[in-house]
């Protein structure tokens, strides 16, 4: 059967829009260390990817167009684990599909410093500091250098992408784009590493400060569940009121895993009922993300979330790490 006029019509249409897409990708690569013609792209529902990593060590593959899919695939993973943690997905989304008001993200992976200083001054109109950085208003972006070191390695750059995937989709879910230098700084942090956690390998070691990813830190070997039991035997484990309301460049490394570990117990945690809506309806992280969003006082929002003072809510926390957590 030969193709109709009008589908051949609209193949043609998306072919020239697939085209008109990378040549404005290619574009804005230009002026960068690496050839343009080196730079892959990706297009997804949910964000548009720039790629252009070195060679990684112990990776699945060697491939760079197969490798860009499997990191695609991995901010996926991370955006519905975030969302679905404070339950902000879109009504009736899955995590897997793009609702109509679910911002789109430009990021870009890359190896290439000059490449990664040019698309960080124009994308997020803040200078590459660290390892990563985000915009903090307009279209959420953000963007990711390889380094050196640890981060020539495929599950040290997962962990990365994982960490700050989580942050950059909190913040596109946010009104002002960031809670990490707000009193909700901690909550944020918490989620990127439970999400780093889950999903690369059981291992924490990466860390923002001022919206900035530095060099990966294998605190306690990464192994946070452990250090927490750990630092609390030791008497060294950050209280509860002692982590809320800190920001993220608040926080040292012990109070980073309290972080990690607070919200590991809060989404074991239901929320009290207050109307007849189903429990499952009512999380604490849920109402916690509600409370940061309008900007609500950390502690009576957790009070609120909990349904307890914060004295009886740090016990029941203690006792959840020590009844829960392995000792090494």
């Amino acid at each position: 059967m030969g193709r109709s006029s009008a589908g051949e019509t609209s193949l043609l249409q998306r072919r020239n829009r697939a085209n008109a897409w990378l040549a404005e990708r290619r574009e804005q690569a230009q002026g960068g260390g690496r050839a343009a013609d080196k730079i892959l792209y990706c297009r997804t529902r949910f964000f548009d990817l720039t790629f252009a990593l070195d060679a990684l060590a112990d990776t699945p593959t060697r491939d760079p167009h197969a490798l860009m899919h499997l990191y695609a695939d991995r901010i996926l993973a991370a955006r519905a684990m975030a969302l679905e943690l404070v339950a902000a997905l879109p009504s009736g989304e899955s995590g897997t599909t793009r609702g109509e008001n679910d911002p789109r993200l430009r990021i870009a992976l890359v190896g290439d410093a000059a490449l990664a200083r040019r698309l960080a001054a124009e994308w997020t109109g803040t200078e590459l500091q660290g390892l990563s950085v985000r915009s903090r208003a307009g279209p959420i972006s953000f963007v990711l250098l390889q380094g050196t070191g640890t981060l020539r390695k495929d599950a040290s750059l997962h962990r990365l992408v994982v960490h700050q995937t989580a942050h950059a989709y909190l913040a596109a879910h946010s009104p002002g784009g960031t809670w990490s230098d707000s009193s909700y700084g901690w909550l944020e942090e918490g989620i990127a590493h439970v999400c780093e956690q889950e999903l690369a390998g059981g291992i924490c070691e990466h860390y923002c400060y001022l919206g900035q990813a530095q060099p990966p830190r294998l605190y306690f070997g990464g192994r946070w569940r452990p250090a927490a039991r750990q630092l609390l035997e030791a008497g060294r484990i950050a209280p509860m009121p002692v982590l809320i309301g800190r920001s993220a460049a608040d926080l040292d490394f012990t109070q980073h895993v309290g972080c990690f570990a607070l919200v590991d117990w809060l989404r074991t945690r239901a929320s009290p009922p207050v109307t007849p809506r189903a429990v499952e309806e009512r999380t604490p992280l849920r109402e916690l993300w509600s409370a940061a969003k309008a900007n609500r006082p950390p502690a009576a929002a957790l009070h609120a979330a909990l349904g307890v003072d914060a004295e009886v809510a740090d016990r029941e926390f203690l006792s959840w790490i020590r009844t829960t957590y392995p000792q090494r």
